[in-house]
């Protein structure tokens, strides 16, 4: 019987993600620069491509610029918008090139898109067509001319911390390539924007993290926007690569130049740093709301999670004229004789979790479960390509992502290694499971190198190793022997689909008997402080040893 591997058969690492293409963007010649958004588009295997680009003229850029900054953003995104729809919408739309603002717009309708004063600030949702407006425009630029072509590298870059160091707002002009009548002046173009706020984009992702956790009212703004930086990030990934790809005459060496120069990279490896980024980045991953998240992601906007105040919350106050006995309102029993206290919505904004433990299952914490894989996914493919530009190791990548992940609350730990529906590629996700394998199991549990010699050099899993070095053991906790039988179960899943396994009279008794084993570990304690989390993982142990039969079941009746 075959055994199921977790590495690339041409790189020996952990196979990568394949990113979802919505479209295949233009190719370009060699020697062109691919940053260039007057390239051609080219048709991709479903027939669509993305259109050709080209600047705005001087008079529409310098109306957009004018309306910018003078925060007529209403009428600066209708004008963007009719442009767009002008360009895509006749019977010749496919061969009309597509006009596409400065990368210095592009970037402040990013900001204007998540800023808490035209969302989470705002009394009146009707009043939040700009942030709306903003992100719907930037997803249709992205579908019609896609990333690279809307040059939103340069539009997307982050400023570092120089923003907090410099007085005012008009200090900076943009990054791109951009004229200096380009740079907007005004604190959303500078340092009120996104892009200087936020430092880099690693401590927006762990803050946006946060939010869904403790601040739900930021995090219905940050939730879109993250999925948008995600299609953007994987998409102009994944089309430099292409381009690098064709280009490649030595295909025994491959440089990439064109993908050393994609978002993704800017953000995991910036130039002014050489230290290995993969800390910071993890920290970012796993961010949650408890204490220590917290601390390392503070709110990217200044006072970012106040809500907006209620109409009608001041009072008027009356003139004062004691001698003809008015006394104003202080003789009103509904004077507090002071400020308002916080409504139960300002306290719950604020709190903080005194428990280091996280909500996973009363918060938005699972939303952002897809959200970090995909995150995962690309940095896996980034560090396969060019492991130098990432400053990161394969094996260190994995490695620490799987202590992280052992680290999760059960809740957590079921949906990042569950095989159906994730962004990983199978082979990822059985690496995974492999390197947590030792962290969950028994150290009497026997090494699949003494059990299968000639998988376990090629780092895969075979039969043998499934059922003599996992499936019959348990190990302390309940919350231990969950996250054992979930983990157990997933590689069990992935075997199963791929014909890896099959069905024996010793599988069948390893399996009960491991079932039988992390139950009898897991009996509740008289007087546990963490009952409720102890009685929440033993169903989990349960409906995950049940589903581990099932299979095995199944596994039966085909061998019959």
């Amino acid at each position: 019987m075959a055994a199921i591997s977790s590495l690339s058969p041409l790189s020996r690492t952990p196979t990568p993600f394949s990113a979802c293409h919505t479209a295949d963007e233009g190719a370009s010649v060699p020697g062109e620069d691919v940053t260039d958004i007057s390239s051609p588009g080219e048709t991709g295997d479903d027939g669509f491509a993305y259109h050709q680009a080209k600047e705005l003229p001087d008079e529409l850029r310098n109306r957009c610029h004018i309306h910018l900054e003078e925060k007529t953003y209403a009428a600066a995104l209708s004008l963007l918008n009719s442009l767009l729809c002008d360009g895509t919408s006749n019977a010749d739309a496919a061969r009309q090139p597509v006009v596409v603002p400065p990368a210095a717009q592009l970037g402040v309708l990013a900001t204007l898109a998540v800023q808490p004063k035209h969302t989470s600030k705002l009394a009146n949702a009707d009043t939040h067509d700009v942030a709306s407006l903003s992100l719907s425009y930037l997803r249709n630029l992205f579908a019609t001319v896609g990333p690279v072509h809307g040059n939103l590298r340069d539009a997307f870059a982050f400023r570092g911390d120089i923003g907090r160091r410099r007085r005012g707002f008009d200090y900076m002009p943009h990054n791109g390539p951009d004229s200096d009548d380009d740079h907007i002046r005004g604190k959303t173009a500078n340092a009120g924007s996104i892009w200087t706020c936020g430092q880099d984009f690693w401590k927006v992702l762990g803050w946006a993290f946060n939010c869904s956790a403790l601040n739900p009212h930021r995090w219905r703004w940050w939730k879109p926007w993250l999925e948008f930086m995600l299609d953007v990030l994987e998409e102009d990934y994944a089309e430099r690569r292409r381009l690098d790809l064709e280009q490649q005459n030595d295909k025994d060496f491959l440089d990439f130049p064109l993908l050393r120069n994609s978002l993704l990279l800017s953000y995991i490896a910036p130039k002014n740093s050489r230290s290995s980024p993969l800390k910071a980045i993890l920290n970012a991953l796993f961010a949650d709301g408890s204490a220590s998240s917290t601390s390392a992601f503070e709110e990217v906007f200044m006072n970012e999670t106040r809500v907006a105040s209620k109409v009608g919350k001041k009072r008027k106050r009356h003139h004062v004229d004691l001698e003809n006995g008015n006394f104003g309102d202080y003789d009103d029993n509904s004077s507090t004789g002071g400020s308002e206290p916080p409504t139960p919505e300002h306290q719950r904004t604020h709190s903080r979790i005194v428990d280091e433990s996280v909500p996973w299952t009363t918060t938005a914490l699972a939303e952002t479960i897809p959200l970090r894989l995909r995150l995962f996914a690309m940095l896996s493919q980034a560090v396969d390509d060019v492991p130098r530009s990432c400053n990161i190791k394969t094996s260190d990548l994995y490695g620490r992502f799987s202590e992280k992940v052992a680290q999760q609350p059960v809740p957590a730990f079921a949906r990042l290694i569950a095989p159906h529906d994730s962004p990983l590629e199978e082979n990822s996700q059985v690496a995974i499971i492999q390197l947590l394998m030792p962290i969950l199991l028994p150290p009497a549990a026997p090494d699949p190198r003494n059990v299968d010699p000639h998988a376990a050099e090629k780092d895969s899993i075979s039969s043998a190793i499934l059922e003599q070095c996992y499936l019959p053991f348990a190990y302390r906790t309940a919350d231990n022997n969950a996250r054992l039988s979930l983990a157990i179960e997933a590689v069990f899943r992935i075997m199963w689909r791929k014909g890896c396994v099959q069905w024996t009279p010793a599988l069948h008794e390893a399996v009960e008997r491991g079932i039988k084993a992390r139950q009898d570990k897991s009996v509740a304690k008289k007087n546990s402080r963490k009952e409720d989390n102890e009685s929440s993982a033993r169903e989990t142990l349960r409906a995950s040893g049940s589903r581990i039969l099932t299979l095995t079941q199944l596994l039966k009746l085909q061998a019959v």
